[in-house]
């Protein structure tokens, strides 16, 4: 309920493409389900990098990359552990 994001640190471009990354980039409590992942109430912090295309002075692509696996980790669930043999 108090997730926060926005805190990107670097930002940098190059040519028509523009980035933007911060770690941890949000941060909350896992307080429901999240992709079945039931909610731990632990704190959670999240990576992200966002990478955009420019063009004529538009955005006109956006990617947007999420550290899943640290993110569970962060709440005590190893996403590899469950698909290990």
């Amino acid at each position: 309920p108090e997730r926060r994001g926005g805190h990107h640190k670097a930002r940098f471009a190059d040519g028509l493409y523009v980035a933007s990354t911060g770690w941890p980039c949000v941060i909350g409590t896992h307080v429901g389900d999240y992709l079945g992942v039931p909610g731990t109430g632990k704190p959670f912090t999240m990576r992200v990098m966002d990478w955009w295309r420019v063009e004529d002075g538009l955005l006109y692509e956006n990617w947007v990359l999420l550290d899943l696996p640290h993110t569970f980790l962060s709440v005590g669930h190893d996403i590899f552990a469950e698909i290990r043999v």
